[in-house]
């Protein structure tokens, strides 16, 4: 079974004081540094920006991730699939 079929279409987010996140309902990891983490989500992408990110758990398989540090914002995007060339011109 696809872990996209795994996770629930909806996610839950919970902030603790601005000083810790923890996400439910992530397909996997895109990015992450001390600034920034970026979670790929079923239908979208969700992009966490702060200072002193650390992740404490990530866990693919139920969907779930903690990040302790200071949450400045979040930002919601579509994520994109990858086009080939000819697709994408002739759009």
């Amino acid at each position: 079974m696809d872990i996209e079929q795994k996770v629930a279409k909806k996610h839950i987010v919970n902030i603790v004081y601005g000083e810790s996140i923890e996400i439910r309902g992530i397909v996997c990891a895109l990015e992450y540094d001390e600034n920034i983490a970026i979670f790929k989500l079923v239908d979208n992408v969700l992009t966490i920006h702060g200072s002193g990110f650390d992740i404490k758990a990530l866990d693919i398989d139920s969907g779930v991730a903690v990040v302790s540090g200071t949450v400045s914002s979040l930002e919601y995007s579509k994520s994109r699939e990858k086009q080939g060339f000819f697709k994408r011109i002739m759009k």
